[in-house]
């Protein structure tokens, strides 16, 4: 500078001197200093110019050169920085990461895209000081510095290279980590539905109808369990990537998280099995209910119906004892029902316990009154019909007793048909004469019985036969009336021949005592020594002739 302000001032007075002679000069003399003088000012201006320029170079260059050392410093100190800053993030852990805690694979997975924010930010700023790393090189090649330009460029792109590979890896370690928790989020969102319907169909008690309806709840359920055994499959296949590309404690974490998941799935199978069969068990036992209900409410109908038959009344002894003996079977049978109404009676209760249904009370209420109802009917009916049998038997067995009697009486009469000869003979006879009516009495009874039973049972036996249960005590009436009529006929004969033979004994008594008489006078002496005597004896002889 004090160079440049010499120069000027000796140019200066140079000119001063000049512009002074140039008055002291003629005018051809002006011409040449006026020349000289612009020719002198004219380079000077040239040479301050050129001056001035190569100050402004040099001090230009000067700054390129405190310019590019500072960014040149910078630069190496920012790739330093990232460098670090790189190291840090792709060596940082999840410091908060807890096994077996529920929130663990998810705090895991957000610090982990705290550290890929961390990378993505590095990147970004890399890649943001590109231009930063062109200027500096292109300064580096205006001063001619190439060998620190390309270093710088290279650590530079050493950098990049290696902060988007720690991104991208990182990048694809939180996307498996996601795939591995969104996976595992789908697969819980559906055991959790899943098991919240499930929830609906675990109370087994209730109608029929809501056991159905939960039953086909459940086979919806079983049917919608593939689709959480795949979501299950996704999420262990999610798991299996993931491992490969976290740490031991991560990977001991997620594999113990999809234990979980294997344990809630396994769990949930066998909730749905169970209850699935706690279900089938209740409809079998509504179903089974169902059917015994329906088969004896069927199976009592159709004895009632069977025991209104047994109110028609039968032709003859052979049809009641068939009627009784085939109600005796319907009343055993109708007895050993009891065991299926108690057994129905046990089923309703085991309903009762898991159902308050009063459907189920008073149907069995109902079956209960009815079965005792016809039990008590069928008592009153077993009753009559073995009353109405043992009347029509004891009125067959009495007709028979009184038949064989009235034969007996009619054979003992006929024994007396036969006329008698002697007293004895005839008092035999009037003495069995007797002894049939002393026997009246008793025949008369059975009669009257026979009468009585045959008025009892002509009301329960079928017109036909109650007709010719009528005719035959007629005429067994008829018949005891005859043998009343022959008996009195007979004792009437016997008792006149009797008196007949008593009469003939008398007189031949009198004969015999006439005949002994004259015997005895026939036998007195008949040697008579004299004739008078003769002519007595002849004369009295004459007069027994003619006696």
């Amino acid at each position: 500078d004090s160079t440049k302000r010499s120069r000027t001032k000796s140019c200066q007075q140079y000119c001063q001197y000049g512009r002074k002679s140039f008055e002291n000069t003629k005018s051809d003399g002006k011409e040449v200093i006026n020349a000289e003088l612009k020719d002198i000012q004219s380079n000077w201006d040239r040479l301050v110019k050129k001056l001035s320029t190569a100050k402004v170079h040099l001090e230009t260059s000067l700054l390129q050169w405190a310019d590019y050392s500072s960014s040149y410093n910078h630069l190496q100190q920012w790739i330093q920085d990232r460098e670090s800053k790189l190291q840090r993030v792709s060596e940082q852990k999840v410091v908060r990461f807890k096994s077996g805690t529920p929130t663990s694979l998810s705090s895991g997975l957000n610090e982990r895209r705290a550290n890929l924010r961390q990378a993505n930010d590095i990147v970004q700023d890399i890649v943001s000081f590109e231009p930063m790393i062109q200027s500096v090189a292109n300064k580096a090649s205006d001063l001619h510095q190439t060998s620190p330009a390309s270093e710088i460029s290279h650590k530079y792109e050493n950098l990049s290279k290696q902060a988007k590979e720690v991104f991208a890896k990182q990048k694809e370690t939180v996307e498996l980590h996601q795939a591995f928790i969104d996976s595992s989020n789908e697969f819980a969102a559906w055991i959790r539905n899943a098991k919240e319907n499930l929830n609906k169909c675990t109370d087994y008690r209730g109608d029929k109808d809501s056991l159905v309806s939960k039953m086909t709840q459940l086979k919806v359920l079983e049917n919608d369990a593939p689709v959480g055994q795949k979501k299950l499959e996704k999420a262990l296949q999610q798991a299996e990537i993931a491992c490969q590309i976290v740490d031991s404690e991560e990977c001991e974490a997620i594999e113990k998280e999809v234990a979980i998941l294997q344990e809630e799935f396994d769990n949930y199978c066998l909730a749905l099995k169970k209850i699935g069969t706690a279900l089938e068990n209740g409809i079998v036992r509504w179903t089974e209910y169902d059917d015994q209900y329906n088969i004896a409410q069927k199976w009592l109908n159709n004895i009632e119906e069977e025991m209104q038959q047994y109110n028609k009344m039968q032709s003859s002894l052979e049809e009641k004892k068939r009627v009784l003996e085939e109600f005796q079977t319907k009343l055993q049978t109708l007895f050993d029902w009891q065991r299926e109404l108690d057994n129905l009676n046990m089923k309703a209760q085991v309903l009762l316990d898991i159902c308050a249904d009063t459907r189920v009370s008073n149907g069995v209420t109902q079956l209960t009154t009815k079965y005792n109802v016809l039990l008590s009917i069928a008592k009153e009916t077993m009753r009559r019909l073995e009353q109405h049998y043992q009347e029509h038997q004891q009125h067959n067995t009495l007709y028979g007793e009184c038949q064989d009697w009235l034969d007996r009486m009619h054979e003992k009469i006929k024994e007396c048909d036969t006329i008698p000869q002697t007293v004895t003979e005839t008092e035999s006879k009037l003495n069995i004469i007797k002894g049939i009516r002393q026997n009246l009495e008793q025949g008369q009874n059975k009669l009257r019985y026979l009468f009585e039973l045959k008025e009892k049972i002509v009301l329960n036996t079928e017109s036909n036969g109650a007709s010719k249960i009528a005719e035959d005590t007629e005429n067994i009436k008829a018949d005891y009336e005859s043998l009343m009529l022959n008996i009195n006929e007979n004792r009437q004969k016997l008792m006149n021949r009797l008196s007949l033979l008593e009469d003939i004994g008398k007189l031949s008594k009198v004969l015999l005592e006439w005949i002994e008489e004259v015997h005895g006078k026939l036998n007195e002496n008949t040697n008579f020594s004299e004739l008078s005597d003769t002519r007595i004896a002849l004369e009295k002889y004459r007069t027994i002739q003619r006696e």
